[in-house]
């Protein structure tokens, strides 16, 4: 298959889910097509370059930047597409201390806490607004606190259920457990 034809099963595969093509532009979505392309189309400088986002385990995949509150890149994600594992890849030094999203809430409203930076980006797409993304089963205190610097009082819990692992329900417990200490109301 040719980088276009890999590139098109990408669009498809975000249609699938909910995304249309503006909307996967304005998200920041794209695809990860090999061969050095990405920086080019991405027009990004050397500041990258040691990241990670050009290594060949990034190939084939959805990818998106990941950003701290003041709309700053701190990092990039990538979603495979198939069956690959694993399945998220975050590049190298990406700070996860700030949930994915955090750039785009706002303070005086709930925000929705979800795992995938993927499903905050399929939940956006569909007209919600003021969520965020862990990158995990649980909200890390880092991600708590950044939450509250910023002005946040009030987090709904939307975690994964996995009826094999119960992760999402030990996520949750564990996110209550961290949460306990900041001011915000769950």
């Amino acid at each position: 298959q040719t980088g276009d034809e890999k590139a098109k099963q990408a669009l498809i595969y975000l249609q699938q889910r909910g995304i249309r093509p503006d909307q996967a532009k304005l998200l920041g979505l794209g695809y990860h097509p090999g061969n050095g392309m990405l920086i080019n189309q991405l027009q990004l400088g050397n500041e990258f370059a040691n990241t990670g986002l050009l290594a060949s385990s990034f190939e084939n995949r959805i990818v998106a930047p990941y950003r701290d509150h003041s709309n700053k890149i701190i990092g990039f994600w990538g979603r495979a597409l198939g069956n690959a594992d694993p399945k998220y890849l975050y590049t190298k030094g990406t700070d996860k201390s700030c949930p994915y999203g955090i750039q785009s809430v706002d303070p005086l409203q709930p925000v929705l806490v979800v795992e995938g930076v993927l499903s905050r980006d399929i939940l956006t797409a569909a007209g919600m607004d003021n969520v965020v993304a862990t990158g995990g089963s649980q909200i890390t205190s880092a991600q708590a606190e950044s939450l509250v610097a910023c002005g946040v009082k009030s987090l709904i819990l939307s975690m994964d259920y996995d009826a094999e692992s119960h992760a999402g329900d030990k996520g949750t417990d564990k996110s209550l457990e961290a949460l306990k200490s900041y001011p915000v109301k769950v």
